[in-house]
């Protein structure tokens, strides 16, 4: 094997492993700031799995009670999330807004 066929390391492969592992930064350098399931009950979305899970209801049981109206989705291309206020009020056994 030639001299130079020996030197010639995988692109990237190496290279990935020299740098020193540390947490994700972004641009600037700062952390990216968390985002807690609290934060996400009162300003964002929630999936129905997580719903079910904090609420301690099987699926059946989130869907019976969607169909009686006591929550509502909202449809993301294929995925179902339910709003954090709604989601919020569910989880508390709260009725429905009006």
């Amino acid at each position: 094997m030639s001299s130079k066929l020996r030197n010639v390391r995988p692109s990237g492969a190496w290279s990935l492993l020299s740098e020193a592992p540390g947490p994700v930064q972004n641009q600037v350098g700062l952390r990216k700031p968390r985002v807690t399931i609290n934060d996400r009950l009162e300003n964002g979305n929630l999936t129905i799995d997580e719903v079910c899970a904090l609420a301690n209801r099987s699926k059946t049981g989130f869907y019976a009670d969607l169909k009686a109206g006591l929550v509502t989705i909202r449809k993301v291309g294929r995925k179902s999330i339910v709003s954090g206020p709604i989601a919020r009020r569910y989880i508390a056994g709260e009725p429905p807004k009006a």
